[in-house]
């Protein structure tokens, strides 16, 4: 409607809209005057909300007066509801009363001294259909032209039915990526991690971990990342991105590319002739990304003063390049104007018996932290990964098109399952109040 990221809309947007377009309520759109907070009013929000997210999307409005359909007068609403801003209570009745969750994004644009105008955007979701809890009865919801009304038995059906539809889709790529089974003994073997190497790790084949973000339309996506202005982009959005700001998050000044997109590889060179790669990352038309290593987050160490030496991956590192890129992602996935899920994935490949290392130091309780596998003279026995020689973490995330570090929870919850495969009932790297020390990382900057 607005023809921009809810995030960059302004009170001169608002105008626009009111004074100029006078968009009438429909399909996409729904005016309300003020805000209310009775039990009636959070129902009829909740429908609201529901019934876009059942339909295929569109933006709510709140602080507009209409007449017949039609904006005709800004006139806001509080900024506040008790001592909450709207906007935090009205995600509280909207998380409260819905099930599944619903994705949307919302913009509270000041108005005068103590009102504001907010901006919901829902999109179409993949998972509906999403229920009404509120009050006694639940139910479906779905936009109707310009009402919100109950979903007829045939609909709630067909929107099963969609999901469904999208979920495979979603399976069905990632298989044909080789990233669905972990029990497949292709699992994580994709046309560049079978390129990985190793020179520090002495096994037939190498460690591998690949961070990959799949869209939730996957099949929804066509873009170009290998010319024109998105490759310029990726060009030059290779840096300052938390917790790894002080270099490349990845380098661009070798590529290759291909009918599926572009791929920047990190070579490994014998005699002036590249052997194998020691870390890559992919962008393929569809939206996908994959970032694939070896080296960086995988290495030998003495075990003995008699030098026997032992396999083992940084937890720290694998957490702040996952971060990094996050935070990248965050930025990528607005610039390409996709702006639903995103799943986030770790796979990992021929790890069995490799301790985890990258430990915190800090002092903890007056006693010393917990020491890196295998220190000399430390009594401590390292987390050793012994049931698994290939396993997956998954994680669902939102782009927020803000380049504002990730909240460290969705990387502890990340760093958490990788702690567990490892037999760990704790996440060493992390303190008290989930927060871990980048200066931490290990032969991980290009």
């Amino acid at each position: 409607m607005f023809g921009k990221p809810i995030s960059e809309l302004s009170l001169d947007d608002i105008k626009q809209l009111v004074g100029v377009t006078k968009e009438p309520e429909g399909q996409f759109v729904d005016y309300k005057q003020t805000l209310e907070t009775s039990d009636e009013a959070k129902k009829e929000l909740v429908k609201d909300i529901s019934a876009f997210a059942n339909a295929q999307g569109g933006h709510l409005i709140i602080g507009v007066e209409e007449s017949e359909g039609v904006p005709v007068k800004i006139c806001g609403t509080n900024k506040k509801v008790g001592r909450q801003q709207t906007e935090e209570w009205i995600s509280g009745i909207i998380s409260a009363n819905t099930d599944p969750k619903i994705l949307y994004e919302i913009k509270a644009i000041p108005y005068e001294t103590d009102k504001t105008v907010l901006v919901i955007y829902i999109k179409s979701s993949m998972h509906k259909p999403h229920m009404a809890t509120i009050g006694r009865r639940n139910s479906y919801y779905r936009r109707h032209l310009d009402i919100s009304s109950a979903a007829t038995h045939q609909e709630v059906k067909d929107m099963f039915a969609e999901s469904q539809t999208s979920i495979e889709a979603l399976n069905n790529f990632l298989t044909a990526r080789n990233q669905f089974d972990e029990r497949s003994k292709d699992f994580a073997l994709t046309n560049n991690s079978k390129r990985l190497r190793n020179t520090n790790v002495r096994q037939d084949f190498p460690p591998i971990c690949l961070i990959s973000f799949t869209p939730a339309r996957v099949n929804d996506l066509d873009i170009d990342p290998a010319t024109g202005d998105l490759r310029e982009w990726i060009n030059t959005h290779t840096k300052e991105f938390s917790p790894i700001q002080r270099a490349d998050l990845f380098q661009t000044h070798e590529n290759e590319i291909d009918l599926y997109g572009i791929t920047f590889p990190k070579h490994h060179y014998k005699d002036g002739m590249a052997v194998g790669i020691g870390r890559y990352i992919e962008f393929t038309n569809n939206g996908y990304i994959e970032a694939g290593f070896s080296e960086g987050l995988f290495t030998e160490v003495n075990t003995t003063e008699d030098g026997i030496r032992g396999r083992v991956m940084s937890l720290t590192s694998v957490v702040a390049y996952t971060q990094a890129l996050i935070n990248f992602a965050n930025v990528y996935y607005p610039q390409i104007k996709y702006g639903d899920q995103v799943y986030l994935q770790l796979s990992f490949k021929n790890i069995i018996n490799f301790a985890l290392s990258g430990f915190d130091r800090r002092s903890r309780e007056g006693h010393t932290g917990w020491a890196p596998a295998y220190e000399f003279f430390s009594n401590e026995t390292p987390p050793t990964i012994s049931n698994y020689n290939q396993f997956k973490v998954r994680h669902v995330f939102s782009p927020s098109n803000q380049n504002e570090p990730v909240p460290n929870d969705v990387v502890y919850d990340v760093a958490n399952h990788i702690s567990r495969a490892f037999g760990l009932s704790v996440v060493k790297c992390f303190d008290d109040q989930r927060t871990y020390d980048p200066n931490l990382l290990t032969h991980l900057h290009y």
